[in-house]
């Protein structure tokens, strides 16, 4: 019986994000070649996009004898508080990070650049009820699930291997919000990234970061489907403060929310968050000196596996904006 490691290293990071994306990217090729009658239809984009997700994760752990499951903290045990904790966290994201993201659309807006949306509403009102819960089956459930197996299952413990838990957090969420490659959400997905990476550390468990995660996108598809959303005032200036007070709210107050949840003692959370290996994990940062951290042609591989995905990701990010702008003019 063949013995399956119990984490991702350093190097496996670099790998699963870069072989995520080419399969990604793969797939859009393949559509390119489909009807758009099929390549319109979002649930089974939907599908098929989070099962090549799924299916990278489980393939590359497969290939390195890593066991899928506890390498990730899923067979670790949490606080059960933090489960409603993180359905709550998702409004209080939104209300944090809503005006950040207000602003940076309006300045897009200033050049010409106009965001597309309306997916949601116009499944709800092509499908009916039954449309709507299938979306939110798919985009909600089923993309929490997989994102967030890769990104802060796979990617955030590897990236703790070699940086610890607050560059490892804040770059496993730059990662996750140019992988999505969509301008007028890059704000907001990085904010979120890094909330979720910040539960997934102080939990030691992907788990929690799931919940918040499809609970987030339910809660976004449900407004947009129904036309609700969260007011923000039309004066520039009063949107900067928006912006400003939602940044300080949420970073003195979520993290705060998270850490009594998870009953952690740390009386500074911000400070605990940059000693390495900062929790009761089962995510856990390889100690160097005990012989488990990556060799140097290991790490190398996975620093430039890594910078080769953010370099795609980040020029598929300026086509993307430039494309809003042009399509705009025209």
């Amino acid at each position: 019986m063949v013995n399956l490691g119990d984490r991702f290293e350093y190097r496996d990071g670099g790998a699963l994000f870069l072989w995520a994306l080419l399969a990604m990217q793969a797939v859009s090729l393949v559509f390119s070649f489909l009807p758009e009658t099929l390549t319109s239809d979002l649930f089974f984009t939907g599908v098929l996009n989070n099962l090549v997700l799924l299916a990278v994760y489980g393939v590359y752990s497969y290939g390195r004898r890593i066991h899928p499951v506890r390498a990730c903290g899923g067979s670790k045990k949490f606080s059960p508080w933090l489960i409603p904790t993180a359905i709550l966290a998702a409004p209080l994201c939104q209300v944090a990070l809503i005006g950040a993201m207000t602003l940076f659309d309006r300045t897009l807006a200033l050049g010409g650049y106009e965001s597309v949306n309306g997916l949601v509403g116009m499944t709800f009102r092509e499908h009916g009820v039954g449309g709507l819960v299938g979306y939110l089956i798919v985009s909600g459930l089923l993309t929490g699930f997989c994102e967030e197996l890769l990104f802060r299952g796979g990617l955030l413990p590897a990236l703790r291997d070699r940086f610890g838990d607050a560059v490892a957090v804040l770059l496993s969420a730059a990662c996750f919000a140019v992988f999505h490659c969509s301008p007028d959400q890059t704000i907001y997905q990085f904010g979120f990234g890094a909330v979720l990476g910040y539960l997934t550390v102080r939990a030691g468990s992907v788990v929690p970061a799931m919940i918040l995660h499809a609970a987030n996108n339910i809660l976004t598809i449900l407004m947009t489907a129904f036309e609700v959303s969260w007011y923000i005032p039309d004066a520039i200036g009063s949107v900067v403060a928006v912006a400003l007070i939602g940044i300080v709210l949420g970073c003195a107050l979520i993290p705060l929310f998270i850490d009594f949840a998870a009953k952690t003692t740390a009386r500074n959370p911000f400070l605990r968050l940059f000693r390495r290996g900062g929790a009761d994990e089962a995510i856990s940062p390889a100690e160097s000196d005990g012989g488990e951290a990556a060799d140097r042609v290991g790490r190398k591989m996975g620093t430039i596996c890594l910078a080769v995905g953010i370099a795609i990701c980040a020029a598929i990010w300026i086509v993307q904006l430039v494309s809003g702008f042009v399509t705009e003019v025209v």
